[in-house]
């Protein structure tokens, strides 16, 4: 069948094979591009939620120092890292809710995570408050390890959250 065509039409043949191959060469590539920019368009928002764990476990722990150095000097300036902490606390649970909005499973993390850190912020203004009048009811309350036990639970979600965006990354690094 080839053999009986003209120069002209080997040549329009040729061309047109090398035509297609451009085409799925271009369609590829443009599929590809397509996918990695998406892809990395969902990498960004998975570090600045890790970004904002770790913004959250820094809080709650200046909360803890703030109060702690109170607890042991009894001067209010020693209160600073606690009371500058409360504000971000919150601030960071509420990028976190919103970062996470698509994610199911961090929302109902995030759901356990609240009573937790409302419940460790209660125990830390308890303390505080029993320390203006008296040492030894602050340090009979942190004696009983109760808020030391919330904040685990709290390390123990955050560490979960944790875990999951970096599960997420794990797999749109093996997806690019």
């Amino acid at each position: 069948m080839f053999r009986n065509w003209t120069f002209g039409r080997k040549l329009a043949a040729g061309f047109a094979v090398t035509a297609i191959a451009l085409v799925v060469v271009a369609a590829t590539g443009y599929r590809t591009t397509t996918v990695l920019i998406d892809n990395d368009d969902l990498v960004s928002p998975t570090h600045e939620v890790r970004r904002q764990i770790a913004e959250l476990l820094l809080q709650l722990v200046n909360a803890e120092t703030g109060q702690r150095g109170y607890v042991i000097v009894g001067k209010d300036e020693y209160l600073q890292p606690y009371e500058q902490a409360l504000s971000k606390i919150d601030a960071a649970y509420t990028a976190l809710r919103g970062l996470t909005a698509d994610n199911p499973g961090e929302q109902q993390r995030l759901d356990r995570l609240k009573p937790l850190i409302d419940q460790r912020l209660g125990e830390l203004k308890r303390v505080i408050e029993q320390r203006r009048t008296s040492l030894d009811a602050a340090a009979a309350t942190i004696a009983t390890g109760e808020g030391k036990q919330v904040m685990d639970a709290a390390r123990v979600v955050l560490a979960e959250m944790d875990g999951e965006e970096a599960r997420l990354l794990d797999t749109r690094a093996r997806d690019a």
